[in-house]
């Protein structure tokens, strides 16, 4: 059997998916597309993907090709072909899965075809940071007619031909689910900032109950919990009373049904946490039999942290879900952090110079692990493109078939680009933050250089036309060539980026006087002449709330989506022309395009040394 599928569908798959994650598209649009492009890729009947959930694990179908019959969501553990693979964490193919006694009983919906539709099951493992996550999983039925190979992307193969293929697919679902954590973290971090300033702003004539309920409701917000209570130590009465707690449904049940009182000696886990002094996470509802109370509202996640001053436990700070396994690692670590700052400003104690250094600290140390991730992904990224692309051109390249080579090959370049060019921006900010930034200062005609940089982008994308307009015939300014051609690169690659429909690129250079450079911030009176690079687009444009931050440390915000990269090319190239003695900014209307300005002094009597 076949289907009619456009083979330029195939030829661009892989590289498809990955730009996709890399704009950070809502999860559920990326899986919904890797399903499809699966079934046109592999020439399957259908594709599902399962998702580990609770202890078994179960699985759950979180997406599936739009040709699979109607099925339960979630799937005990252990059952069927998939269930197999996520025990064992292995792929596998199976000819007949019905006749096989190692996947009795075969999934519900597999009733609903029949045996000659469903010949084969082919199911790999997904994994994501290392830990098996999921399956992936095809339905393959006849074979594909043998006097219309041309058909196929892959030609006539076999069950275990598209295992590697299946192989790459699921790896660019981990890339993806990978992809939906970093921006979560990336937007926790924001709101620790905030929630940060809310504790430490807190007058201090205003009632702490107040500043409890404004950080419960917060903090219910953040990590979509149901509950969110601050329960503090009555000595008086040994109990548990809720000093604060989230405005909720579940939040004014708990109030209603008196569990704002809870007495401490009967508390389980909340006594353990009390007395120990670390903090408990509870997945199921089965590990809250010591609190039939909480167990009656539904609840089946808690995450419990002391709240302590000085050493002394005082308190709990208290999230609770009705979902299983709602809280991650990061929250026992974002909700330790909040609660040591809670404590304090619950008891109206300033904040010290070494608490101050230990939050900035804190929240920098957050910013490297989230750069490191980034990187991370995004090199897996660009790796797992060049793996798929390379299987699937000498896939072709065997049936004699080298139409895919040239494209396969444009592929494997371009993410190899972006992978040395991550690279590059992990040993540029590590010198930046060790003091190690170094210029190597020599004369430079910039008419020279921007129009060979032109050059090279043109040669990126035939959708766009990129033009230098200068009426200099040569300028000359003293600088760091090869810093200075990372600056202009980054800003065409991203003018490019960021218009994906094409138009014109400008690059003008041209000098400045006093007053052009006051307009843009500075003291005219300080200033020399100047020599101004701009390059500007016909782009999306850059959001208004944006604008101020796109020079940041790790800012990738640009766009409804954000977009692929470390987000330190804009840093570091701020860098490079601060220490070069410019200035950068941007200027941008949403939907209009954007144009970033760079200006660099005509002459520099610094010496070479001293920008060392």
């Amino acid at each position: 059997m076949t289907r009619s599928s456009a083979p330029a569908l195939h030829d661009d798959a892989f590289a498809h998916i990955s730009a996709v994650i890399a704009r950070g598209e809502p999860l559920a649009v990326t899986l919904d597309l890797i399903m499809h492009r699966t079934c046109d890729l592999l020439e399957v009947q259908q594709a599902a993907l399962f998702l580990a959930e609770g202890p078994g694990p179960d699985l759950r179908l979180v997406a599936a090709s739009s040709g699979l019959p109607e099925m339960p969501a979630l799937r005990p553990a252990g059952l069927g072909v998939e269930g197999w693979v996520m025990r064992r964490g292995r792929p596998i193919a199976v000819v007949n899965p019905a006749a096989d006694p190692r996947f009795a009983p075969l999934p519900p919906w597999s009733d609903t075809m029949p045996p000659e539709a469903m010949r084969t099951i082919v199911a790999v493992p997904i994994r994501s940071k290392a830990r098996l996550v999921g399956v992936l999983s095809v339905i393959t039925g006849a074979e594909a007619d043998q006097d219309e190979p041309s058909r196929h992307p892959l030609g006539n193969a076999s069950s275990a031909d598209l295992l590697p293929f299946l192989a790459v697919l699921a790896d660019l679902v981990g890339l993806a689910l990978e992809n939906s954590d970093i921006l979560l973290r990336q937007e926790r971090r924001t709101q620790l900032i905030r929630l940060l300033h809310t504790i430490a702003t807190i007058p201090v004539s205003e009632p702490t109950e107040t500043l409890a309920q404004t950080i419960t409701d917060q903090l219910s917000t953040i990590t979509q919990a149901e509950i969110a209570s601050i329960l503090l130590h009555s000595p008086a009465t040994d109990e548990l009373i809720a000093f604060g707690s989230s405005d909720t449904l579940l939040g004014r049940l708990q109030r209603e049904r008196g569990l704002d009182h809870i007495p401490l000696a009967t508390s389980g886990p909340l006594l353990q946490v009390f007395q120990h002094g670390a903090p408990v996470r509870i997945n199921h509802a089965d590990a809250l039999a010591a609190l039939p109370m909480v167990q009656a509202v539904g609840i089946h996640s808690m995450l419990i942290v002391p709240l302590q001053v000085e050493q002394a436990c005082e308190g709990l700070v208290v999230l609770a879900a009705t979902r299983p396994s709602a809280f991650s690692d990061d929250d026992v670590s974002f909700l330790s952090f909040i609660s040591v700052r809670l404590g304090y400003a619950l008891h109206h104690d300033t904040l010290t110079d070494e608490l101050a250094a230990a939050e900035q600290a804190r929240i920098k140390q957050d910013e490297r692990e989230s750069f490191i991730s980034v990187v991370a992904h995004d090199l897996k990224n660009a790796l797992t493109v060049i793996t798929g692309s390379s299987h699937l051109a000498l896939r072709k390249a065997a049936r004699g078939d080298a139409t895919y080579s040239q494209k396969a090959l444009e592929v494997v370049v371009a993410k190899a680009a972006q992978a040395l060019q991550l690279v590059t921006d992990m040993v540029d900010i590590n010198n930046v933050d060790a003091g190690r930034f170094r210029l190597f200062i020599a004369p430079v005609d910039l008419v020279t250089l921007l129009q060979e940089e032109v050059e090279g982008a043109q040669g990126l994308s035939a959708r766009h036309t990129v033009v230098l307009a200068t009426t200099h015939a040569a300028l000359e300014v003293a600088a760091d060539q090869q810093r200075l051609r990372q600056v202009v690169a980054n800003l065409l690659v991203n003018a490019i980026r960021y218009a994906p429909e094409g138009g014109a690129i400008t690059v003008e250079l041209g000098t400045t006087t006093a007053q052009d450079a006051a307009l843009a911030g500075a003291d005219a009176a300080d200033l020399p002449q100047e020599v101004q690079i701009t390059v500007a687009d016909q782009g999306q444009g850059i959001a208004a709330a944006d604008l101020p931050h796109i020079f940041d440390r790790f800012y990738r915000g640009r766009g409804e989506h954000g977009a692929s990269g470390s987000g330190l090319g804009l840093y570091i190239a701020a860098e490079i022309i601060a220490q070069h003695g410019g200035r950068i900014w941007a200027e941008s209307t949403l939907g209009a395009g954007a144009r970033f300005h760079v200006t660099l002094p005509v002459s520099r009597h610094v010496a070479a040394n001293n920008l060392t």
